[in-house]
């Protein structure tokens, strides 16, 4: 806010999801981006997580798990 530093990029808050309340702290500055914080949400891990979730769902069917 005092202008001391060119620019400043965040993906992680204390609050996340980021509230209303929690984001005014954060209004008015400029030289400031906020991205949500979904660096490991590739398209690769979210295949690899389903086909985790799906084997232990069918391991806990089997009665194996």
């Amino acid at each position: 806010k005092a202008g001391r530093i060119g620019g400043a990029a965040l993906d992680v808050v204390e609050t996340e999801p980021l509230t209303a309340e929690a984001g005014a702290k954060f209004a008015g500055i400029p030289n400031l981006v906020l991205t949500p914080h979904i660096a490991g949400v590739t398209e690769e891990s979210n295949v690899r997580v389903s086909q985790v979730v799906a084997e232990k769902v069918m391991a806990e069917l089997e009665g194996t798990a």
